[in-house]
């Protein structure tokens, strides 16, 4: 997990320099990084997509005119406060408001569950189509093709040849019955993840 706190440059290792909220019920982006308080990123081994949790605090009602429904794309630039470190950047996913508390008349403390673009962009569709190659091969192959991403493949090569249909799932449950199905030539066992400073790997 990273816990990417305040982004003020103080006591954070990262400064935010964009958090675009973009919805489908009006027209113009709303810029959060000035209200958000917290952004957990989660990795995990199992997942090739992260996981988020933002935290704002709505002093100026921003989201007074949104009706926040999930599926608003929250965009995500930041940068580590080391010298000469790149630029990050990443598209969530709204799936849900976590909890809403009024603390006053004017402020409202919103936490909102994010997923990465590709899982949400895997839900839209659907394979029903053979494939014949190695895992890393068939993997990468889905990965172009439904998630416009390209996978990072580590030094380790599959022991197996596949021929396969796969029966009519999205993107990344295919990718998942294709590894949990592969291992390498010493019998180790293949993971797809996705981290903070790169694409699904």
């Amino acid at each position: 997990m990273a816990s990417l706190n305040t982004g003020d440059g103080y006591g954070s290792d990262f400064t935010y320099k964009t958090i675009l909220l973009q919805s489908s019920t009006f027209n113009k982006s709303a810029e959060l990084k000035y209200v958000t308080t917290d952004l957990e990123v989660y990795e995990h081994m199992d997942k090739p997509y992260l996981t988020a949790t933002l935290t704002i605090i709505d002093t100026n009602n921003i989201l007074a005119q949104t009706d926040i429904r999930g599926g608003e794309s929250i965009f995500i630039s930041l940068q580590s406060t080391r010298e000469d470190s790149p630029i990050i950047t990443k598209t969530f996913y709204i799936t849900k408001i976590i909890t809403t508390q009024k603390a006053s008349a004017s402020n409202e403390t919103h936490i909102f569950h994010l997923i990465e673009d590709i899982a949400y962009i895997a839900n839209l569709q659907n394979i029903n189509r053979s494939y014949n190659g190695k895992p890393e091969t068939v993997l990468s192959k889905i990965a172009d093709d439904y998630l416009g991403r390209s996978l990072q493949l580590g030094n380790n090569q599959s022991a197996q040849n596949f021929k396969l249909i796969i029966p009519n799932l999205n993107p990344i449950e295919a990718m998942g019955w294709i590894k949990n199905s592969a291992s390498t030539i010493d019998g180790y066992p293949f993971y797809i993840f996705s981290s903070l400073v790169s694409s699904i790997s």
